[in-house]
């Protein structure tokens, strides 16, 4: 009998300088998909494997960041982290929830941590085909493309899992928004 646990919780994590390193993985092949960050560069996600009895078990987190709510900021924010993986750093540390620190998360410590960072502008929620252009600088909405590109090159990795917990930051908004997107079956005989 396979059981899979969806939980959704809304928790924040923090960088952390001393633990395990999560590298980053970009998706260039996505790009002609349209799946892009907000300035057009491929999107990319953060893997640590689990260990131990909990190399079944995983936890998604989506980074918050806040939207921008207009071209201008829009335009600030492709030149940035929140909008461009050109400023993602090649590896990532966590604590807290994500936190591979079992005296400080004995609870999860050993799970699978995926870490989806923010470069939409829109909660991994945009889907504009045509992209917009303002002040010479060419802006994509397509945050849901970059969402399910990540989860399909991670597909066969969660075919496996026996609990899956999604989270996320930015007001709780990418996790609501997004939670529907993340169809894990049961198969209970």
């Amino acid at each position: 009998m396979k059981v899979v646990v969806v939980l959704i919780l809304v928790a924040c994590a923090f960088w952390q300088a001393t633990a395990v390193t999560a590298p980053l993985t970009l998706l260039p092949d996505v790009v002609e998909k349209g799946a892009v960050c907000l300035d057009g560069t491929a999107p990319g996600y953060y893997w640590r494997p689990g260990t131990g009895n909990a190399t079944k078990k995983w936890i998604v987190h989506q980074e918050g960041g806040g939207w921008c709510y207009d071209e201008d900021s829009c335009v600030g924010r492709s030149k940035s982290r929140l909008g461009s993986s050109k400023y993602f750093p090649k590896t990532m540390s966590f604590n807290g929830l994500l936190s591979d620190d079992c005296t400080q998360n004995p609870d999860f410590c050993e799970y699978n941590v995926v870490f989806l960072p923010y470069c939409d502008g829109a909660s991994f929620s945009g889907n504009k085909d045509t992209p917009l252009e303002w002040k010479g600088t060419t802006l994509y909405f397509r945050g849901k493309r970059v969402l399910d590109a990540i989860f399909a090159a991670l597909a066969e990795h969660f075919s496996t899992a026996e609990e899956f917990i999604l989270t996320g930051c930015s007001g709780k908004i990418t996790t609501r928004t997004n939670s529907n997107s993340f169809q894990l079956e049961q198969d209970i005989n």
